[in-house]
């Protein structure tokens, strides 16, 4: 099993984030790790984050969750995008 450590840029958005997560929780070899949501808007991240927990109870993955705020290339926002196994 491995940990998983993804950073989504435009993590905020629920519309394609529910199908995006739904695919990562149905990988077998995922057994925990990171998710980092980067959004300017915190509130946004919350949303995803509630269904992220949602996901956490139903599947029972332990998967942990940050808000990163900001962009691409703004001043204290992430510049990687990337799904590690």
């Amino acid at each position: 099993m491995n940990k998983v450590q993804l950073t989504v840029i435009g993590g905020g958005s629920v519309n394609w984030m529910r199908k995006l997560m739904r695919d990562v929780y149905l990988i077998d070899e995922i057994d925990g790790g990171e998710i980092r949501l980067v959004d300017p808007l915190k509130e946004h991240t919350e949303a995803v984050a509630d269904m992220l927990r949602t996901f956490n109870r139903v599947t029972g993955q332990g998967l942990q969750y940050t808000h990163l705020r900001g962009a691409v290339g703004s001043p204290g926002g992430s510049r990687l995008c990337a799904l590690h196994l």
